[in-house]
């Protein structure tokens, strides 16, 4: 089922690389990808990527993990290193933690396992784009940044979650406190975190939705759209908390929904929570922050941030 498949070509074809050693799962992905209007190729191993990513402006790479030669988190060091402004989303067919972490710590923008779920696919690449596509706004003054906070609460209706998660962790980066790669992962860790107070928290949907044969995303985007429109929902406030020094980041992030148990939460490390197709932006989100807390009602969470060494 291919209901998340955005069919909307856009204007300038965006460039993906699709890198693994199973051409039938290159052949797939470029099949769905074309559809949706982008422009693909492939490699059938870490060597032919590289060799292809030097040669050309890319707009994503879509890697497995497990290759023969050159790995997939080999191929993920190397990108990083010479492009880091280049997102790179992994795949895994063995979802180990030991694989998902390093992925993520080494720079990956987000994973997804096999059996390939297009749904999934289509949602995380939605997510990637939506953040890279950003413009950056950094100021000649920027790197004399010595801290700042910000407080903003804002109507459900009119959060716009790529460009406030860009907002947000653009001085990290202005102030040294991240590289560059560690700085998008950051970003995406915010937007998950965003689109859960929106989501499951102002608009009370449901996750699982998303995945559920009768309807799927369609469903899923359906009841959303109706709830943005629906003043009892999208009335509903998400404020949010920053503070950054050139030793740490701190943010709060609270909707008005019921909150949730968040003691109830399944292991995010366990094996069985990360092949599940939701759920993922939580195992996320502790992965790139030093520090996750929630409220005792579970409708606001604070992230600890403390600075990289470069």
């Amino acid at each position: 089922m291919l209901s998340s498949l955005n069919t909307t070509k856009p204007a300038v074809p965006l460039h993906f690389l699709i890198v693994d050693d199973n051409p039938t799962i290159t052949r797939l992905i470029e099949l769905q990808m074309g559809k949706a209007g982008y422009c693909c190729d492939t490699a059938a191993n870490g060597e032919e990527a590289l060799q292809k990513i030097n040669k050309n402006n890319f707009d994503l790479v879509i890697s497995d993990i497990s290759m023969p030669g050159i790995s997939g988190l080999e191929l993920l060091t190397s990108i990083k290193r010479k492009k880091p402004h280049l997102p790179v989303l992994i795949i895994t067919g063995h979802a180990t933690i030991e694989n998902a972490v390093k992925a993520l710590r080494l720079g990956a923008i987000n994973f997804i396992t096999k059996p390939i779920r297009f749904d999934e696919v289509f949602e995380t690449i939605n997510k990637v784009l939506d953040i890279y596509k950003q413009k950056k706004a950094i100021h000649a003054s920027a790197k004399y940044l010595i801290q700042e906070a910000r407080h903003f609460a804002i109507p459900t209706s009119e959060l716009y979650v790529s460009d406030l998660a860009t907002y947000l962790t653009e001085p990290l980066e202005q102030i040294s406190l991240v590289d560059t790669a560690c700085r998008k992962s950051v970003t995406m860790a915010i937007y998950e975190t965003l689109t859960n107070a929106v989501e499951h928290g102002n608009l009370e949907l449901d996750s699982s939705l998303k995945f559920n044969k009768n309807g799927g995303m369609a469903a899923f985007k359906t009841i959303k759209e109706q709830r943005m429109h629906d003043p009892a929902f999208a009335s509903r406030k998400v404020t949010i908390q920053s503070a950054i020094t050139a030793a740490m980041a701190q943010f709060t992030i609270a909707d008005e929904g019921a909150g949730f148990d968040y003691t109830a939460l399944v292991n995010p490390t366990s094996e069985d929570c990360i092949e599940k197709p939701h759920g993922r932006g939580i195992f996320l989100i502790q992965q790139i922050f030093d520090e996750v807390r929630f409220n005792h009602s579970g409708n606001s969470i604070s992230l600890v941030l403390r600075k990289k060494n470069l």
